[in-house]
């Protein structure tokens, strides 16, 4: 197959008013999109796996730090569990192995599921406008390996996220607080046992109002700035939470999560 040129324009609306990118894995949405609209323009189709496998390795070519996960959200939509593969394989089998063999390999450690949206919950995003980078969080953890069991802070982030992941699919709301709450203390734990700043004082702000009204509440993605999430099971505290966040200059973000197999 004779692949065309290609003109590609990208527009985006992720921007704040004043030209401030939201932190929302934007890059990883248009590598998903690209490689949605080429296959679409030779008439060719792929598994939603494959086309993730694709955005991975180009990523991982490009020396990404991340987990990845956003292609996972990108691609497959909706509520997602996602499990990291092992990238370090990924960079070794990149080395040698033909693009074919890898979309059709197995992947170590490679797990995406679909799961049940929360029937019960809404689900609020908040913006503090200040920028934060995965790749510089991610190389200062690596960097620091002192002050904390990397395996057993694994562990427990592993365990937090199977039991996050059961609540969801029994529609537990109180597990499924429970979870994120949780997983918020973990990674509080590691950040100041490293000496990193996961949460900035605008983001403790977003999340201490979340939690006053009984939410739960967490940063998202790198920490250390842009955005912090929010569940909420009552439509009058969410208005409450957003209300406070605006008074706090905390953007609150019209967001909500799509899901192509509802379309």
């Amino acid at each position: 197959m004779t692949l065309p040129y290609y003109d590609v324009r990208i527009a985006s609306s992720l921007n704040s008013e004043d030209g401030r990118k939201y932190g929302l894995g934007s890059s990883g949405a248009i590598t998903v999109a690209t490689i949605l609209a080429l296959l679409e323009s030779v008439g060719y189709s792929l598994s939603d796996e494959e086309i993730f496998k694709l955005a991975a390795i180009i990523h991982t070519s490009l020396h990404s730090r991340g987990s990845l996960g956003d292609l996972a959200a990108a691609t497959y939509t909706g509520w997602i569990a996602y499990f990291s593969l092992d990238k370090s394989w990924l960079k070794e089998k990149l080395t040698d192995a033909s693009l074919t063999s890898l979309l059709e390999c197995s992947w170590p450690e490679l797990k995406i599921e679909r799961l049940p949206s929360p029937k019960k919950l809404n689900l609020i995003v908040g913006w503090t406008g200040i920028p934060a980078s995965t790749e510089t969080f991610v190389t200062s953890i690596e960097q620091d390996r002192k002050g904390i069991d990397d395996q057993a802070f694994l562990i427990e982030s592993k365990t937090c996220v199977l039991d996050l992941i059961d609540g969801l699919k029994a529609n537990d709301t109180q597990q499924i607080y429970e979870s994120i709450r949780y997983n918020r203390e973990l990674l509080l734990d590691m950040s100041q046992a490293k000496n990193i700043t996961l949460e900035t004082p605008p983001l403790q702000t977003l999340t201490h109002i979340a939690l006053k009204y009984g939410a739960a509440s967490k940063t998202s993605g790198a920490g250390g700035g842009d955005c912090g999430i929010a569940l909420i099971d009552s439509n009058l505290k969410k208005r409450q939470i957003l209300s406070e966040w605006r008074a706090n200059k905390i953007e609150p973000l019209s967001l909500n999560v799509y899901d192509k197999s509802n379309q």
